[in-house]
């Protein structure tokens, strides 16, 4: 097993530990790429053969959505108590776990109820999944060099997920969803393998809502950054594949456009990690807002296939500019207080904006516009950071 181990040193990050957080992180990264771009376009698909009409079927979507996402808010802080007793390791576990049921019932399942329940414990296991990976990714990573490894985190996920969603689309017309569902629980239960080499060095503290409620007066500017993010992420998820759909209608130009869109990013993510550690974050991120709040108006009037290549490769390369720094600052801020607390901060804020970003995509689709003008939403959310200019 020792020798396996050694698979998974990377240039210049000796530690295991962080070796096998890159991997895990890989693999989930891989997964979500083969199977998020199609997931919107999966759930509205089956509420259309169930009858609906295509703005209902849209808002069951974006329901299904709010539903996972509001579970995963409200148990960040019961999560993390479960974390400080039992170790990140354990989060992992529980969090991959969850996914391969919540993959199967996916599969076997074509009832709304039970799509319901089912996102529901989506929530459970993606608030396990990111509680534990920002808190590990504290304890293993290098102060000093926070947005380098994000970087280089962020660039071998794209650069492994570029074959991805051409990839799933091929899957699908040859052998449907079941074969990249199929696909997607062998992978977890890989990852899961990986993380017996994930070990636990820190006794982590509790979070409390009262301790959050501190931060957010005392930390405003992260907490709206955090909820712009959060925002930005949400509606470019649901929406921004509906809208290729609308587009293409075809699931293999779907996904060759997809990955051709990740190849043109990665380079410049482990260029924007470099740069957060150089340059002041906050001027980098403005940069970064400014520019995609520009993408995300532009989508609205430009839905030619070409145009929507161009437009999504400029997002992801400006969107490093603007996340990429984001989490770093924030890395910084946890480490030199309480990691644990810091980490809830962090999630209740993206939790919060991808909230409101589905409010705002369910106001647009009960006014019954074209649903792609969330993404003026999507806009006012990347300039958030912006507000307020306290560090």
């Amino acid at each position: 097993m020792q020798s396996f181990a050694n698979l998974f040193d990377l240039p210049h990050h000796k530690s295991r530990r962080l070796a096998a957080l890159y991997v895990v992180a890989l693999i989930r990264t891989f997964v979500f790429l083969l199977l998020g771009l199609f997931l919107p376009i999966l759930l509205f698909k089956l509420f259309l053969n169930q009858g609906h009409n295509e703005n209902n079927a849209l808002l069951l979507v974006i329901l299904v959505f709010l539903t996972h996402i509001i579970v995963n808010g409200l148990l960040i802080i019961p999560v993390s108590k479960i974390n400080m007793r039992f170790g990140t390791k354990t989060g992992f576990f529980i969090s991959q776990s969850l996914v391969i049921i919540f993959l199967f019932i996916l599969f076997f399942s074509q009832n709304a109820f039970l799509i319901f329940i089912n996102f529901m414990l989506w929530g459970v296991a993606a608030v396990f999944y990111w509680v534990s990976y920002h808190t590990f990714f504290l304890e293993v990573g290098n102060k000093k060099r926070f947005g380098e490894e994000l970087g280089l985190l962020e660039m071998l996920g794209i650069f492994s997920g570029s074959v991805a969603p051409v990839f799933a689309g091929l899957v699908i017309m040859s052998f449907g969803f079941a074969g990249l569902f199929f696909l997607c629980i062998l992978l977890t239960f890989v990852s899961m393998f990986v993380l017996y080499y994930m070990r636990d060095t820190e006794k982590l503290e509790s979070a409390s809502i009262l301790y959050i409620r501190k931060e957010i007066v005392s930390k405003k500017r992260d907490f709206i950054s955090f909820i712009g993010a959060g925002g930005v992420e949400i509606i470019y998820s649901v929406a921004w594949p509906l809208l290729l759909f609308n587009v293409f209608e075809d699931y293999l130009k779907i996904g060759t456009v997809a990955s051709l869109v990740v190849l043109t990013s990665v380079l410049s993510t482990f260029i924007s990690g470099k740069l957060s550690d150089r340059l002041e974050k906050n001027k980098i991120e403005k940069i970064g807002s400014a520019s995609v709040a520009v993408t995300f108006v532009t989508r609205i009037f430009f839905q030619t296939p070409a145009s929507v290549y161009i437009i999504d490769s400029l997002y992801k390369i400006f969107s490093n500019l603007f996340y990429l720094p984001l989490n770093a600052l924030a890395y910084y801020h946890a480490v030199d207080g309480n990691k644990t607390k810091y980490v809830v901060f962090r999630e209740i804020g993206y939790r919060t904006g991808n909230i409101l970003g589905l409010l705002a995509f369910l106001l647009v689709l009960c006014i019954k516009i074209p649903f792609w003008w969330v993404f003026i939403f999507a806009a006012l959310f990347s300039l958030l950071p912006m507000v307020i200019n306290e560090a």
